[in-house]
């Protein structure tokens, strides 16, 4: 298993590594999994978001597993998870890093860990989104944890959270295989934590459910209040020193 180590507080003696080029690689990954790219959705709105405190908060390996499947698209809850997760990067710090995976009928990295200073190309990826297909959620979920244990933080915060509505479903889709997938992960220091968006009743459980499994929380979001900063208390929480 591939890992890193922080081994010094300071940023000064933290060397980032070099952002990748902006590329059109994550468009071609997107069009071969079946997303489509909305060149004229709302952009996400860049606010002052203050950075993480370098003494009060440990580095970050965070992996956001994105429901991108056509149920997301009611409600306005897409914008709201793209902007919650864009407001997330934009706390992190140069010792922090950051992947993206999607999800509908399939599942693959649409950006590979880099460190969270590279905002505008997240803010281009998130952008550009656009959702369609069915939720195959276990599936997506098991290779988002395989990835980011991959590239395991040693004496850091490992945090997959995943953003959905809840409606899973697919052909491996079983609640005893989910918990037991969470909870072999949670045993190597995996965090995950539920980001709901129009979450129903019956699924709701569900949700609470995967959190409690992975030692992270359920949050909800009803609105753009809520979503401007719900992900970075919960980061702020689960990477305390």
């Amino acid at each position: 298993m591939e890992q890193s180590t922080i081994s010094n507080n300071n940023p000064s003696d933290v060397k980032p590594s070099k952002p990748k080029a902006k590329s059109s690689s994550w468009i071609n990954a997107i069009v071969e999994n079946e997303i489509s790219v909305d060149t004229t959705s709302q952009k996400l709105i860049v606010s002052n978001v203050p950075k993480l405190s370098y003494d009060l908060y440990k580095g970050n390996n965070v992996m956001l597993l994105i429901d991108v499947s056509k149920s997301m698209k009611a409600d306005n809850k897409f914008q709201l998870l793209k902007q919650s997760m864009f407001n997330l990067i934009a706390s992190l710090r140069q010792i922090d890093t950051v992947s993206i995976m999607a999800f509908n009928t399939q599942s693959f990295v649409v950006v590979e860990p880099q460190t969270a200073d590279n905002l505008a190309y997240f803010q281009q990826v998130l952008d550009t989104l656009q959702p369609k297909g069915q939720t195959f959620g276990v599936l997506g979920l098991e290779k988002a944890y395989n990835y980011i244990e991959s590239k395991f933080l040693q004496n850091g915060n490992n945090q997959l959270i995943i953003a959905t509505d809840g409606a899973f479903n697919g052909p491996t889709y079983s609640r005893e295989r989910l918990q037991l997938i969470i909870q072999s992960k949670t045993s190597k220091g995996i965090k995950l934590s539920v980001l709901a968006f129009g979450i129903e009743s019956e699924n709701k459980e569900l949700a609470k459910n995967l959190a409690r499994y992975g030692n992270g929380n359920y949050l909800e979001v009803k609105n753009a209040i809520q979503a401007n900063q719900i992900l970075i208390d919960e980061i702020k929480e689960q990477s305390k020193r």
